[in-house]
């Protein structure tokens, strides 16, 4: 972005010094005979000209001045009292030049200092790039570990029970499953069985989990046997536990939006309509729920006590297609990462006004917040995770990307050890290519790929 602000700026200049170069050529053509330059005619003084090349070439209509301010004589017609024929025998009317070699030399100077604030901003924006990156490619966090756990099927969301100790990652297709690791481990710990779930959340209280497949299943975070099956309306996919009254949503894209299970008995407490799509959701721990809605770009919010949607928080502009949401409860600040633009916006979650935004990598689709650190993080597909410092509640900063692999787009966080966990696997190339206009549909998984990665500090 440095990069890019420089050279559309010093670009600009160049082309317009250029133009009017080219411009003041046609209306003064260039002599055969072997006169002086009219660069190393020109007063000495004349070399005193502004610094900047948008100032030159607004006044290369004018005459050029001396360091005095006063401006040096330009023969512009007859002088009084002398023949029009005869030459000038005065010496400064000798070594001025004409006004047409006046403004060429002006032209040519406008045109080298455009070239050369051109190629000396770029080369500072470059540097500074450079060192942005190495600055965040050598930050804190990094891959502690890499397992490849393999195994087929499609895959979402990863979640994790801090208090249980274990990992959640649903597989989808056939021979769907949800399989279940040591969260400190990554040591197979079970599987359930015919759970075709986007996701899966525990509540710690109970003891029991949900997954976000079609009907929903209640299980037993311990023995991980099936409690019973419900029957809920929509397309369940992202899943958010929330302790306030220890209550599990369910989101869809489709209505309703939003269906909220006890997870004590699997009853179902209520349902919304949140006026969009839902990705991912965060509470404040105090009756509170925020939700990005992926299709609308804004933020819903939702009273949990009676499940009614209070506000929408419009960040259309400084972020579109919302999939990741992640809160800072105790200053009350909201990050919603977002895929176009991509960037993290954030915001208050107060009054919904946005307090700044930051760039993100290609493709987000999940956020989390450590209240320990003061970090926000946003994984991406394209192989990366943004790593946001919260300084203050109004200052906020790219700490690192780091990078981690292609399509480990969602992540969890274990509150416990502040260390992150995403979820990617390889694919071959798309069998066919994509339709005009279209997008590329993707490869075969290949087998034994999925991989699970630890990433801390």
């Amino acid at each position: 972005d440095l990069y890019l602000r420089y050279e559309t700026r010093y670009e600009r200049q160049f082309h317009r010094a250029l133009h009017r170069l080219l411009d003041l050529r046609s209306r003064y053509p260039e002599s055969d005979d072997d006169s002086p330059s009219p660069v190393s005619n020109l007063p000495k003084e004349d070399t005193n000209l502004p610094n900047d090349p948008e100032q030159l070439i607004e006044n290369t209509n004018q005459p050029l001045s001396g360091s005095s301010g006063s401006p040096h004589p330009v023969p512009v017609g007859p002088t009084p009292g002398v023949n029009k024929d005869q030459p000038a025998t005065d010496a400064s009317s000798r070594n001025a030049p004409s006004q047409p070699l006046r403004k060429r030399a002006s032209a040519r100077y406008i045109l080298t200092s455009a070239m050369t604030r051109y190629f000396f901003a770029g080369a500072a924006a470059l540097a500074a790039l450079a060192l942005i990156a190495f600055a965040q490619e050598s930050g804190p966090y990094k891959i502690l570990k890499t397992v490849k756990v393999g195994g087929g099927g499609g895959f979402d969301y990863v979640d994790n029970d801090g208090a249980g100790r274990r990992l959640y990652v649903p597989r989808s297709g056939q021979g769907a499953r949800i399989t279940v690791f040591d969260l400190d481990t990554l040591a197979p710990v079970g599987e359930i069985p015919g759970a075709s779930a986007h996701g899966a959340v525990v509540s710690p209280k109970t003891g029991h989990g949900i997954a976000s497949s079609k009907p929903l299943v209640l299980f037993d975070a311990k023995t991980l046997a099936t409690i019973k099956t419900i029957d809920v309306a929509g397309g369940p996919d992202g899943m958010m536990y929330d302790a306030f009254n220890d209550h599990v949503w369910v989101f869809s894209h489709s209505l309703p939006h939003a269906t909220v299970i006890d997870p004590a008995d699997g009853s179902i407490v209520g349902t919304l309509d949140l006026g969009g799509a839902p990705e991912q959701a965060a509470s404040d721990g105090k009756g509170h729920i925020y939700v990005d809605i992926e299709d609308k770009d804004n933020i819903a919010v939702v009273d949990a006590k009676t499940l009614m949607v209070t506000a929408h928080y419009d960040i259309a502009g400084k972020g579109g297609t919302c999939a990741g949401l992640a809160l800072d409860a105790k200053n009350n600040i909201l990050f919603a990462a977002c895929r176009n633009p991509a960037n993290m916006v954030i915001l208050n979650a107060a009054d919904g006004k946005v307090i700044t935004t930051l760039p993100l990598g290609t493709g987000t689709d999940g956020a989390a917040f450590n209240a320990d650190t003061m970090e926000a993080f946003s994984s991406q597909g394209d192989g990366t995770l943004t790593v946001i410092k919260e300084n203050s509640p109004t200052s906020f900063v790219v700490e690192q990307t780091v990078k981690t692999m292609p399509t480990a787009k969602t992540l969890t966080l274990d509150r416990k050890t502040g260390r992150l966990l995403l979820i990617g696997a390889e694919f071959g190339p798309p069998p066919t290519p994509p339709p005009a206009g279209g997008r590329a549909g993707r490869g075969q998984l290949v087998p034994d790929s999925f991989t699970i990665l630890v990433v801390g500090k």
